[in-house]
């Protein structure tokens, strides 16, 4: 497990860092949509706008830097050539401390303990802000005495797909391929 460390922490700390960075941005886009949207009487659509908005920033991200990491690797030979599977793994590694929080979290709802609160800030701060409009659209057709549920099936469905994005950008870069047909990134040249 140190040795899988040592090896990919570049992608590790990368995955984290973006994680955290895009969850403020999520913060500081969700806050002031919801207040708006409140004081304004706007209904729940600007939440899930600013929530699709800071979402597929982050989903972008992180489809990037695997696509970029996998493009590296084209000919797909060598010794330390990393594989789909060394990507998934690299992703879930970087999400342990976020798996960490939804498992106290979990166990916190499963037991109705008093610390539910604080491992649910812990997740909207430093793991899921980036969801914080989607979660607020959400919780505005739930029941309060289903919210918390609902909020744990959220984050654990955004960890899983944010996952299935970053080994999907990890395939896509390492095929030789583009997703955006070259918008975005100039498609490597495959070595013979």
């Amino acid at each position: 497990m140190i040795k899988f460390y040592m090896d990919n922490q570049r992608m590790i700390h990368k995955l984290i860092i973006n994680q955290i960075a895009m969850s403020a941005l999520g913060l500081m886009v969700g806050f002031p949509v919801n207040a708006l949207a409140n004081n304004l009487k706007l209904g729940e659509i600007p939440n899930l706008l600013g929530g699709i908005f800071t979402a597929a920033m982050f989903f972008f991200v992180i489809y990037d830097a695997y696509w970029e990491w996998g493009s590296k690797y084209v000919s797909g030979k060598g010794e330390k050539t990393p594989t789909i599977k060394t990507a998934f793994l690299t992703t879930a590694f970087a999400y342990i401390p976020t798996f960490v929080v939804i498992l106290a979290y979990a166990v916190c709802y499963i037991f109705n303990l008093g610390a539910l609160n604080v491992f649910k800030w812990i997740l909207l701060l430093l793991c899921n802000g980036m969801h914080f409009g989607t979660i607020n659209f959400l919780l505005g057709f739930v029941p309060q005495s289903y919210s918390d549920g609902t909020q744990l099936i959220i984050f654990i469905a955004a960890v899983l797909l944010s996952m299935g994005i970053c080994t999907l950008g990890f395939k896509v870069g390492k095929g030789g391929k583009t997703m955006f047909a070259g918008y975005f990134h100039k498609k490597p040249e495959r070595k013979q």
